[in-house]
């Protein structure tokens, strides 16, 4: 057994399948000293491996299991920190839309739809076209359930303007009335 504590491990794990060097200090600066000890530990025992500037655990099987041992009763607190450490990468789309999904498991829906915004947003700048579909298209259902009305709007607006710039006249027609029902509600 490496001693470390199993919750830190948890976090490492929630964060993404690897992770850079700063997202382990921002963690270290999130959980302090307790974080710091297991993840050294960790890393001694070889449940953590370094693969050049990202960290991952040695075997998958082992991020799995500390994946299925999130209780529901801890994984708001868990997925704020992880969304919360994300914050030194902003500014790319994945870890943008990461930390939408994280925030969201916190209850942090607010923050939740600006993430997946700014995602879909950095999408459109590397003509990432199917992923920011899909990006403005979680943050529509998100804003629906939410009744955010304000970021359904943008959202469709974004969205219609995606279908029509790829040439999609028809999803671009259909989001515009959607758009308009929006308006009008």
């Amino acid at each position: 057994a490496s001693a470390a504590d199993e919750s830190d491990l948890i976090v490492l794990a929630l964060v993404r399948e690897r992770v850079s060097s700063e997202v382990v200090g921002a963690l270290a600066e999130l959980l302090g000293d307790r974080f710091n000890t297991s993840f050294a530990r960790a890393l001694g025992a070889g449940l953590v491996r370094k693969e050049g500037d990202l960290y991952a655990f040695s075997h998958g099987l082992l991020r799995d299991y500390l994946l299925g041992r999130v209780t529901p009763s801890r994984a708001p607190l868990l997925h704020a920190v992880a969304a919360d450490a994300l914050c030194v990468l902003v500014g790319r789309e994945d870890v943008e839309e990461a930390r939408g999904h994280h925030l969201r498991l916190a209850h942090r829906d607010r923050e939740a739809r600006e993430a997946l915004l700014s995602a879909a947003l950095w999408s459109w700048r590397r003509a990432d076209r199917p992923a920011r579909e899909r990006r403005l298209g979680q943050l529509v259902e998100w804003s629906m359930a939410d009744d955010d009305r304000t970021m359904l709007v943008r959202a469709l607006a974004e969205l219609a303007q995606h279908h029509g710039e790829g040439g999609k006249l028809v999803e671009a027609n259909a989001t515009v009335d959607r758009l308009r029902e929006a308006l009008t509600v």
